[in-house]
């Protein structure tokens, strides 16, 4: 999901200076408030779409942290820093998709919204096979 905006004629781009939130009594959307220098925007977000909001903004988060930590370390510093903000579930439930065969993967978190991860079978093994290899590897 990405937000576009397009600068009223004689502006530049804003700079935002804060950010509400009224969510509907009965959860279906929330009501989002940009303040910005010149004014302010408003969104109205469906709750189908909020985990894309906040994993949109996150992904931004991250790549910002990523870029300014870049170091002639070929970015080793900045990988243990992505590592450092990773998200822990409080708990995890696993469904398989029976058309497809996926493994659905919900995260739920104490403070937000679940995030759903789809992998395929193929994915799944890959993932295990490399995660015995860096148990091996971290053992030694």
């Amino acid at each position: 999901m990405r937000i576009l905006g397009q600068h009223p004629p004689g502006f530049g781009p804003q700079q935002l200076v804060g950010i509400q939130t009224k969510v509907h009594p009965d959860g279906s959307t929330a009501d989002i408030t940009l303040h910005a220098t010149t004014g302010r925007v408003d969104f109205t977000v469906a709750f189908e779409s909020m985990a894309a909001v906040q994993a949109e903004i996150r992904s931004a988060s991250l790549l910002m942290l990523y870029r300014q930590s870049m170091e002639a370390d070929g970015g080793a510093k900045a990988i243990s820093n992505l590592l450092a903000t990773a998200l822990q579930p409080t708990h995890t439930d696993v469904t398989i998709d029976a058309t497809t065969g996926d493994r659905l993967f919900v995260m739920h978190f104490a403070d937000r919204i679940p995030i759903v991860i789809r992998r395929t079978p193929q994915q799944v093994l890959e993932t295990l096979t490399e995660l015995e290899a860096e148990a091996r590897r971290v053992s030694n």
